[in-house]
């Protein structure tokens, strides 16, 4: 199950949705319901039943820098 849920392509996702609305006889050996075995491949079904991310696929690098300012914002007044 692992393996399929990271195939994760539309047709991984029609037979999750199957899965849900008519659980396999199989399935009554897992440890979970089919669906939730997506979770582990980071996406799952939404109620609607498509298939919604669960990780971002977008990350960027933080990197310290030295000298903050930017001249270009003015700085508020002490007294604000």
């Amino acid at each position: 199950m692992l393996a399929i849920a990271w195939i994760g392509d539309e047709q991984v996702v029609r037979r999750f949705q199957e899965w849900r609305k008519k659980p396999p006889e199989w399935a009554e050996h897992l440890y979970v319901v089919p669906e939730l075995y997506a979770r582990e491949a980071g996406w799952e079904l939404s109620d609607s039943g498509q298939q919604r991310n669960l990780v971002q696929g977008s990350s960027y690098a933080i990197e310290k820098m030295e000298d903050q300012r930017d001249s270009t914002v003015q700085q508020c007044p002490q007294d604000f």
